[in-house]
């Protein structure tokens, strides 16, 4: 009697820490973040829809891409429509400096630094004025491709690089680009246009 009753506590508990433990991955599955998803995060539908092409796919073939130059980037003039979004290219260009882009609405203005872009500051030399720079950003799927840190700007500064990409054009900065708003006051940058927003590929040439 003795015996099965001690084995029926054991089962009764067996059962219990079972319970217990499956009600534990529940709780824990329940709290978890999503991650964000390709719209980022923002109620403006433009928005919206600019942070599907800042958070695009960067596995693509770069055969056949469009050889443009500064000079083309930095004519003079309104250039919305000098560039498609669709457009992939190579550029070469001089990596002035770098930083991190933070939280912005395309990450679901996280505070995790792993999920930022890098925002890299492209010249034709290495003292361009601000009014005569690209702007070049490193996003995480581009990062996780390569298998790159946030610490990979240094490695491209001061160097000539050859960009092969997607072109974006980042209207949110209309008022901060030379030729969108030529008599601005805090100019710097300049054009929307931006070279590897993504990048697919990068190679440093010195």
């Amino acid at each position: 009697m003795k015996k099965l009753l001690t084995l029926l506590f054991i089962v009764i508990s067996t059962i219990g820490m079972a319970q217990n433990n499956t009600h534990y991955s529940t709780s824990v599955q329940d709290i978890s973040t999503p991650s964000c998803p390709p719209e980022g995060k923002s109620p403006n539908p433009s928005i919206r829809a600019l942070n599907i092409l800042k958070n695009r796919d960067v596995d693509i073939d770069t055969t056949g891409a469009k050889i443009i130059t500064m000079d083309e980037l930095l004519a003079p003039g309104d250039d919305k429509n000098r560039f498609s979004d669709s457009d992939i290219v190579c550029l070469i260009a001089v990596v002035i400096d770098f930083k991190d882009g933070g939280s912005e609405t395309c990450n679901c203005k996280s505070k995790d630094k792993n999920t930022f872009d890098i925002h890299v500051v492209l010249g034709k030399t290495l003292d361009a004025p601000k009014n005569q720079i690209v702007v070049m950003e490193l996003t995480k799927k581009f990062r996780e491709k390569f298998g790159l840190d946030m610490n990979y700007g240094k490695t491209l500064k001061g160097h000539t690089i050859k960009i092969y990409g997607y072109m974006l054009n980042d209207v949110e900065h209309f008022q901060n680009a030379q030729n969108t708003n030529p008599t601005g006051t805090d100019i710097w940058r300049g054009t929307t246009w931006e070279v590897g927003h993504p990048p697919v590929y990068i190679i440093i040439l010195n």
